[in-house]
């Protein structure tokens, strides 16, 4: 039949004709509840919300008059900043015996690495360092997934610079808090340069700088004196302590920043017993040894390779060890005077003002003194990138390291590698067997060392200061052009030694004569 029709919806029992297929069922209920009737069933309707409000008020009536009563309070709770919580006397001898609750803290995160490195730090145990290489994956993983973080595919062509955040409050506030200085770089240049060099192009120049030197021969340096080992174990105290002085720079291939470390190990137990456990292995998990290269505008011409400045972005965990052994080696040249006090690059205190004072007294001395005053700011090219690897572990051992912190130096360099970032991904890993990498905490003190015999030759017994340094950054101070000539030519040797040199191009000299004729 036509389900649009009036008698479409017919009762199957009485041939009542419904309009709808609701009234239909309406109707159908009527039957039901008649049958229920017959059979001696009650029907039961359940109260509306109203019936409900009414029932409970008329129930709570009575509680709400009357007489207080006497019974006693519970005892206030104490102050939050308690120390211990006041428990109360339990009265054994009641039949209705209640203990008092006690709040369990749920179990760390990574508490359950605690034992197997404790074990692996104290016993002796084969092959040491393959346990290590696991038990470390596994907490980067346990982290990973507690933050759900995911690394980028090494296979990504997708850009890898993101844009500028919004300049707003709320987004000012955030960038701040996470990187002040990131913040201030983008307020001061919104629109950073890129570097759009082929990634083809950058692979083929850093692997050509990082790769094996042709002449890797060091100069003959004086034996070492006989000094107390640099790092023999990490301090708890040390590593909190630069765990919370690092800020949020970008991480590096595992995607872990230093604040989930604070949140995640806050203590620092568990970064102590790895960096404990590699310190007496003298070796380092093989993920320490891999980076990401950033590339930094310097100046001049964006299509010139040289005109950017390579930062490695290697994992926190590393970094933070390497920041742990940086104030060790840098505490332990301190206390022994193993650095030229004419270095004030990466050293504890900051030596800036000491050395701008130093050369305006010595150009201000040619109109004091009536004579002439000459100075000579040398740059190194590619400083950094240009040490052989030998020559740091010779300068090391000169300087009167510990063969075992030189073996550790020696396994973080072994079979290290780097990919660089550009617009169109990652290039493939590049080793790197010639250099220090920039970005690294370690890198700084390191070159210092590695120079510093230098320092030393050219200031001599000399009273006034000769030579002035900021890491790779020298003046050269001198009263006759003759003797900063020698000096030029002194440095210039004492470099090629080592196989560095300078760079012409941004080399400057300054005469000031106050000699009256």
């Amino acid at each position: 039949s036509n389900k649009d029709s009036p008698t479409s919806w017919i009762c199957s029992i009485c041939q009542f004709p419904a309009a709808s297929k609701s009234g239909l069922e309406l109707h159908c209920r009527i039957h039901k509840r008649a049958d229920l009737a017959d059979k001696g069933i009650p029907i039961v309707n359940l109260p509306t919300p109203k019936q409900r409000r009414q029932t409970k008020s008329k129930r709570i009536a009575p509680l709400l008059t009357g007489d207080p009563g006497s019974m006693p309070l519970d005892r206030p709770l104490p102050p939050f900043n308690a120390q211990e919580d006041v428990i109360p006397p339990v009265d054994v001898s009641s039949n209705n015996l209640e203990l008092p609750k006690i709040d369990i803290p749920p179990p760390p995160l990574l508490s359950s690495f605690i034992e197997p490195l404790t074990t692996l730090l104290q016993e002796e145990i084969d092959d040491k360092l393959s346990h290590l290489t696991s038990i470390h994956n596994n907490i980067i993983s346990t982290i990973q997934d507690h933050f759900h973080l995911i690394p980028p595919s090494n296979n990504s062509k997708k850009p890898i610079f993101k844009k500028p955040a919004a300049s707003d409050a709320q987004g000012l506030q955030k960038s701040y808090t996470w990187n002040r200085r990131k913040c201030i770089r983008d307020l001061v240049n919104p629109n950073p340069t890129r570097c759009t060099i082929p990634a083809s192009d950058l692979f083929s120049f850093y692997k050509n700088i990082w790769d094996t030197p042709e002449d890797d021969s060091c100069p003959d340096f004086s034996p070492p004196p006989v000094l107390p080992p640099i790092c023999e174990i990490l301090e708890a105290d040390l590593v909190c302590a630069c765990l919370r002085s690092a800020e949020n720079t970008a991480p590096g291939p595992d995607r872990i920043a230093y604040k989930h470390w604070r949140e995640i190990d806050p203590s620092g137990k568990i970064l102590t017993l790895l960096f404990n456990i590699c310190l007496s292995i003298r070796k380092v998990p093989p993920s320490w040894k891999k980076s990401d290269t950033i590339l930094i505008h310097k100046k001049g011409a964006t299509d010139d390779v040289s005109n950017w400045r390579p930062i490695a972005l290697s994992n926190t965990v590393y970094k933070l060890f390497s920041k742990c052994l940086a104030r060790k080696l840098a505490d332990w040249c301190s206390s022994n005077n193993c650095l030229s006090s004419s270095q004030k690059g990466f050293t504890p205190f900051d030596g800036v003002l000491e050395h701008n004072f130093v050369i305006t007294q010595h150009l201000e001395d040619a109109h004091r003194l009536k004579r002439d005053s000459f100075a000579c700011w040398v740059d190194i090219s590619n400083a950094f990138g240009s040490l052989p690897h030998p020559i740091l572990w010779s300068t090391l051992h000169s300087m009167g390291a510990d063969p075992d912190f030189i073996s550790l130096i020696q396994d973080i360099y072994s079979n290290s590698s780097s990919t660089i970032l550009t617009n169109d991904g990652k290039t493939d890993e590049i080793p790197i067997l010639k250099g220090i990498k920039q970005g690294c905490p370690l890198s700084g003190i390191l070159f210092d060392i590695a120079i510093d015999h230098i320092i030393r030759i050219i200031q001599g017994d000399a009273e006034r200061k000769k030579i002035l340094a900021f890491a790779d950054d020298l003046v050269l101070l001198a009263t006759s052009h003759n003797e900063l000539q020698d000096q030029i030519d002194s440095l210039a040797l004492l470099l090629n030694n080592i196989h560095l040199r300078a760079n012409p191009a941004k080399c400057a000299t300054i005469h000031l004569s106050g000699a009256t004729k």
